[in-house]
């Protein structure tokens, strides 16, 4: 291997031990970075998304899944305005109470205990309630959510729930950053992690203050066990 640098010492000698880290990490040692620059072309490759969302979307329009962030609402968290993932309101019929389920789904990651998963999630000041889960199958490239918006399919590994009482205040209005540590594994696997958009009693039917508003996701990052610690700073 063969690396040329230049620059400050220090931080270039940080900088090539990373490099020869990341070269040699075996298999199950991946780690996935995501920046939601384009979100749409996700989903000409690796990524799944699925809606299912009762009642169902009233509006054949992108918008009714994971799609662009809207700056005029607010801008990413670390690039440019755009540059994240939303979701909305818009999962479900905007006419009726309902229940939003709606899925952003990863590649196929290996998966192993002490895993670090890490990413920011926001909305905007609101009397519609939000809620975010991160969700785990081990079932290898499986995308299977079940058919019913309360289903899970094979993502039984709830790792996060931001939110899960849906209080009107209780979803963050300024990007924050989420960690979560991969355990309970009982041996290294292969699966996907999922975002899930789950909101009950959502739709403007419901009144001025349903729950169901917008939620933007940014910086996406699984990191390796054998990187966790370590700083090119």
């Amino acid at each position: 291997m063969s690396i040329a640098l230049s620059g400050r010492p220090g931080v270039l000698a940080r900088t090539a031990v990373l490099a020869l880290a990341l070269a040699a990490l075996p298999l199950q040692a991946q780690q996935l970075v995501e920046s939601f620059a384009d979100v749409p072309a996700l989903f000409s490759g690796n990524w799944v998304q699925v809606n299912r969302s009762s009642p169902a979307p009233d509006e054949a329009t992108a918008l009714n899944g994971f799609a662009q962030g809207f700056a005029p609402y607010f801008a990413a968290e670390g690039s440019a305005a755009e540059q994240y993932a939303q979701v909305s309101w818009r999962s479900t019929s905007s006419l009726l109470s309902g229940t939003i389920s709606n899925w952003m789904i990863t590649p196929v990651l290996n998966l192993f205990n002490g895993m670090e998963v890490t990413f920011h999630t926001r909305t905007f000041t609101s009397p519609h309630a939000d809620r975010l889960q991160l969700r785990m199958s081990t079932n290898g490239a499986s995308t299977n959510v079940g058919s019913l918006p309360t289903d899970v399919g094979d993502f039984t590994t709830l790792l996060l729930d931001v939110n899960p009482t849906l209080a009107a205040a209780g979803f963050p209005t300024t990007w924050t950053l989420q960690t979560v540590t991969v355990s309970g594994l009982a041996s290294p696997t292969t699966g996907r992690l999922a975002f899930r958009y789950f909101v009950t009693g959502a739709g403007a039917g419901n009144g001025p203050t349903a729950p169901g508003n917008y939620v933007g996701i940014d910086t996406l990052t699984v990191m390796p066990v054998s990187l966790q610690n370590f700083s090119v700073e």
